[in-house]
């Protein structure tokens, strides 16, 4: 999608900013959204035009208010509003109607490998999220890509639950390709019953308004290595803050490319440094191991590669991350 300077401008008078200097393209994406680099007034700021069906203007509203809510206590971009006091406005671009945004333009580095320190730093930044969220009683009125206990009846934030559909996908490839019955009945008993736990307390625990995607592809780090920028809400909803702070520790600590240490280092030091910024409840506390013995074996990335060696017929293969599969389910943590 080419924009015109003029539209650029037209976007510039809506959200009372100085007129377009220059301009640069970061992406472009067909029926989901363009983002572009504005010059404005010897100022940066990123243009955002949505063009997909999940985008909508209550949405965007409440983004820019969580935006705004969180800055500057932790470095996520300020949301500018319009001239009519919106944090959007709607556009037409190529005959087509667009949902826009504008926010701060923030410069750093792409965190390509994570270490310790890293890891410390993000969850003690997710700890203040969930501290200023809790302390606002800001809610979107919907979930994000983590929530669990949806129903999974659409494919809706809040009813989505990625963690049961993997569960579902693994189980019924394994009855359909006659696998050992024992082990399939093992991983189904300790799944649900752990599962069943935490729906007993789900409801009870501290849930609020957050980003939704706090993973280092949407932060940059600044020129002393420290976080220097968190951005892309688009995936915000309302959610469990301990369900949030331990589906991102089991995916930093066990799925991203680290520098150094074990995987059981990352989780503990994400989960000890989370805590230094968070006080946890006593019902959060008893969440913690069920949580990770249910996250940890259905991350998604796992149960792919256990179904595409079910498709290979690679019994074998299968057979030993089964085994695996109820050695996770039945892992004592230390945190």
């Amino acid at each position: 999608m080419k924009i015109a300077k003029e539209k650029l401008n037209e976007i510039c008078n809506l959200f009372a900013l100085d007129g377009v200097e220059s301009c640069q393209l970061v992406r472009h994406i067909d029926d989901h959204n363009t983002i572009i680099q504005i010059n404005a007034g010897n100022k940066r700021y990123i243009v955002k035009l949505y063009h997909d069906s999940f985008t909508t203007k209550k949405g965007l509203e409440k983004q820019g208010q969580l935006c705004n809510t969180l800055h500057p206590a932790i470095p996520v971009p300020q949301r500018y509003k319009t001239i009519d006091g919106y944090f959007y406005t709607e556009i037409k671009v190529d005959g087509k109607c667009s949902l826009v945004t504008v926010e701060e333009y923030m410069d750093g580095t792409e965190i390509e490998i994570i270490d310790i320190n890293v890891i410390r730093q993000i969850a003690q930044l997710l700890a203040v999220q969930h501290n200023i969220s809790e302390e606002s009683g800001m809610r979107f009125g919907y979930g994000t890509s983590w929530s669990m206990f949806g129903g999974n009846e659409t494919d809706a934030f809040g009813d989505y639950d990625e963690n049961e559909l993997c569960f579902r996908e693994l189980i019924g490839a394994l009855k359909a390709n006659n696998y050992d019955k024992q082990l399939i009945d093992q991983i189904s008993a300790s799944y649900l019953t752990q599962r069943g736990e935490l729906h007993q307390i789900w409801s009870e625990l501290p849930k609020g308004a957050v980003q939704g995607d706090f993973c280092p592809y949407n932060m940059l780090l600044d020129d002393e290595w420290k976080i220097g920028a968190i951005f892309d809400f688009n995936l915000a909803g309302d959610e469990v803050f301990i369900n949030e702070c331990l589906a991102i520790a089991v995916y930093l600590a066990f799925s991203h490319l680290k520098r150094d240490g074990t995987s059981l280092e990352y989780l503990q030091a994400f989960l000890v440094a989370y805590r230094e910024k968070r006080n946890l409840s006593i019902k959060e506390y008893s969440a913690i191991q069920p949580l990770i013995r249910v996250l940890r074996p259905f991350r998604y990335e796992r149960v792919d590669g256990i179904m595409e060696w079910i498709k290979q017929g690679k019994r074998e293969e299968v057979e030993l991350k089964l085994k695996e599969t109820v050695k996770l389910l039945n892992l004592n943590y230390h945190y």
